[in-house]
């Protein structure tokens, strides 16, 4: 699995980025027992959603809107919204 992030696209803008890590990162939820969600799962949803990151990286204000109002410290909390949006 290590290698499909390795071929993620790269945004110019981290938030981007971060949310299209944030979609294609199964490994994080895979420990808990039933699995929540499969990495082909994750993948296909990734996949779904290139376009629409693409549009946010040329206008990620929505997404910078989003986080700026619901801002909260704590990694978890930020991943959190990233999924959320």
């Amino acid at each position: 699995m290590a290698t499909a992030y390795r071929m993620l696209p790269q945004y110019k803008n981290k938030v981007v980025q971060d949310l299209s890590w944030c979609i294609s990162s199964p490994g994080l939820l895979a420990k808990r027992k039933p699995c929540i969600v499969s990495d082909s799962w994750c993948i296909k949803q990734h996949q779904q959603r290139l376009g629409w990151l693409s549009d946010l990286d040329q206008n990620p204000q929505p997404l910078i809107t989003w986080l700026t109002h619901n801002k909260r410290d704590p990694l978890g909390i930020y991943f959190e919204l990233l999924i959320e949006f």
